[in-house]
């Protein structure tokens, strides 16, 4: 049996590595979602938002598309506007999660589903782990070391692709860390290619 090839693209503290091009077009739902939710709470335009996090009309528009996420530094502005609104909640969050047509988890430290998406095949409020085959806990058990290395669940606002294959499959996810009243969440989006 051939060796799993993973790889890791690991953003944090204003270090961003280039992804790569197969990567630079998923249409990550978690900002587009979040910015329209906020602009709807604080019934601002795409101007009004921009001025807020320090850009423009036209970035706005294309993070809301999801055609492009959003700087680490512009992630920090806008999960700050987030809480002005009141939507940087545990019950906010989930909304944006159940809501996506992805495949879409968001989970705690330990692995228990706080909320899910209809498309990810997941229950919320049980574990990952109790939800996975056996031939998939293995990979979870290394994504899940993956995370602890790289200090995930220190803050919110960290950014990371994590990649599996192996002779028959190939995965990807895109998680994203969001601090919620001194506790650190995932939001976790399963890609298929």
């Amino acid at each position: 049996m051939t060796q799993p090839v993973i790889s890791l693209i690991y953003r944090n503290q204003g270090l961003t590595m280039e992804l790569s091009s197969v990567h630079t077009t998923v249409n990550v739902t978690y900002w587009p979602a979040l910015i329209s939710h906020i602009r709807s709470a604080k019934k601002m335009s795409q101007e009004d938002f921009a001025e807020a996090v320090f850009s423009n009309q036209a970035t706005v528009s294309r993070w809301e598309k999801g055609q492009v996420v959003p700087s680490f530094d512009k992630q920090k502005k806008i999960e700050k506007l987030a809480e002005s609104a009141g939507l940087s909640t545990l019950a906010g969050i989930a909304v944006v999660v159940r809501s996506s047509p992805f495949a879409i988890l968001l989970v705690d430290k330990d692995g228990l589903i706080m909320a899910a998406s209809q498309s990810s095949g997941f229950q919320e409020g049980l574990n990952v782990r109790d939800q996975i085959s056996a031939d998939e806990v293995r990979n979870y058990t290394h994504f899940r070391g993956e995370l602890d290395r790289v200090e995930f669940w220190e803050e919110g606002g960290k950014h990371l692709i994590y990649e599996f294959s192996d002779q028959s499959t190939w995965a990807s996810s895109i998680v994203v860390s969001v601090g919620i009243r001194g506790s650190v969440f995932a939001v976790v989006q399963k890609i298929h290619m």
